[in-house]
């Protein structure tokens, strides 16, 4: 197929072309322009002749939070175009088998399909955070080629992936060779990280199909007590005509009625009710569990060990862990809290009025106020804590329209980012203000005149 389909290598150009960084050059300076279906038509010959060997890719690195780096890898162009090739066959060979828990680099999925999964985890009592050290650089060439052997049987594709992840990288002119992981910025790179990490999707799908049981959790006796309590009282005001008595005991219900209101309507603690929940993005993941802490620890032990022996992957142990549900999880950018509160909503159901708490136990999620601090010092806007805004000078020289259209751009980004927060319009709001002041003065600035 991929040798006697010119169409799949005119879409692999047209998907590098329209990509951010695709024009970017690699070890041997050329770019995207100038190609041709002559060239496509040599990379196809030479991967015929099994002649093709892929370049060694350019090491850059990249900031990271806290000071640190992440290295990233440049594929020639010739290698970006084969990379994309080997990423449509593999797309349509795994995207039917991975699993709905698994949310990272695939089509129609991303870090908001991954956050709005998990805002379903109503009850949850333990989070079971992972995160696995250096995910991209440690990955197990052996253990990956023989996944990708269970489901592939051609072996001229696989050489291919196998000279890829074997092919080393350029930094400040050395060569280095790769004994294990996949560069970060490779096209082939994410493709072939959830091909690895779909193994751990299985096995956890297995815990939960082991752990779970019960439809629904027993109900509470303390609250079942009032109920009956307040059942009984309306029986006895049904049949009670209006009087004194009557109305001591309206008042006795209200208060069994609101009594309820403060007790959980099933029992929290059941032994016979149990749950566990997934959810992957790339290398970081998370679980809820509805269990004691004993269990919850005894899962986190369970997937410690298969990653260790089974993957060869280290967990982050600094990164790593529980969390009860009364703590803020740290997730995909997001803060993820379990709501207690008391408030109470009025429904009707069947002609009949209830009052029940809305919130409690229900996900929610926020937006961190020190990712909108990193986000304002990043670009200049000001100070965070004072609220004053300042200037931005390297944007003096260029229009109007690309001042306005670069504030626009960033706020832009942000929000859209974390729309699904409940807090959104408080918290951008804050941004926003320091946002349009430092627009405002940016103009001002340019034009020497005041902000008034």
């Amino acid at each position: 197929m991929i040798l006697n389909a010119p169409d799949l290598w005119e879409q692999a150009y047209g998907n590098i072309s329209n990509n951010k960084g695709g024009l970017t050059p690699g070890v041997d300076g050329l770019t995207l322009d100038g190609y041709s279906d002559e060239r496509a038509g040599n990379l196809r010959q030479l991967l015929r002749e099994n002649r093709y060997v892929p370049a060694p890719v350019k090491r850059a690195y990249v900031p990271k939070p806290h000071g640190k780096q992440r290295p990233l890898g440049m594929p020639t162009t010739n290698d970006k175009v084969v990379q994309d090739v080997w990423r449509m066959i593999l797309e349509s060979i795994y995207e039917p088998v991975f699993k709905d828990s698994s949310h990272g680099f695939r089509p129609k999925r991303s870090c908001h399909t991954a956050l709005k999964q998990i805002a379903y985890w109503a009850g949850t009592k333990w989070f079971i955070e992972f995160d696995i050290e250096g995910y991209f650089d440690n990955l197990d060439h052996k253990i990956l080629m023989e996944l990708l052997e269970k489901k592939i049987d051609d072996e001229k594709f696989l050489n291919v992936i196998r000279k890829m992840v074997k092919a080393g990288y350029i930094e400040d002119w050395k060569y280095y060779t790769t004994y294990s992981g996949t560069p970060q910025g490779g096209i082939l790179s994410p493709i072939l990280a959830n091909v690895y990490l779909h193994e751990l999707d299985c096995y956890v799908e297995r815990l939960i199909t082991d752990f779970e049981k019960g439809k629904v959790r027993a109900e509470n006796p303390e609250y079942k007590k009032v109920r009956n309590a307040a059942n009984w009282l309306s029986k006895r005001i049904e049949q009670t005509p209006a009087s004194d008595e009557r109305a001591d005991m309206l008042k006795m219900k209200k208060a069994l009625h609101r009594q309820q209101l403060t007790i959980p309507s099933q029992n929290q603690y059941d032994p016979n009710f149990r749950r566990l929940r997934y959810c992957r993005y790339a290398d970081d993941f998370v679980l809820s569990a509805i269990c004691p802490k004993e269990e919850a620890e005894g899962i986190y032990r369970k997937i410690e060990i298969f990653l260790k022996e089974e993957l060869k992957l280290n967990t982050s142990k600094t990164k790593s862990g529980l969390k009860h549900h009364t703590e803020i999880m740290r997730f995909l950018g997001y803060d993820i809290m379990v709501m207690h509160s008391d408030r109470t909503v009025k429904g009707r159901v069947y002609g009949k009025h209830f009052k029940k708490r809305s919130l409690v136990g229900q996900i929610t999620l926020r937006i961190p106020e020190e990712k909108l601090k990193s986000f304002s010092d990043k670009h200049g806007y000001g100070n965070w804590i004072t609220r004053k805004a300042t200037h931005r000078p390297f944007l003096h020289h260029v229009s109007d329209a690309e001042i306005t259209l670069y504030y626009s751009a960033e706020m832009r980004g942000i929000a859209q980012y974390y729309a699904l927060a409940s807090n959104f319009n408080h918290a951008i709001g804050k941004l926003r203000i320091l946002w349009i002041q430092s627009y405002l003065k940016t103009m001002a600035g340019k034009y020497k005149k005041s902000m008034q």
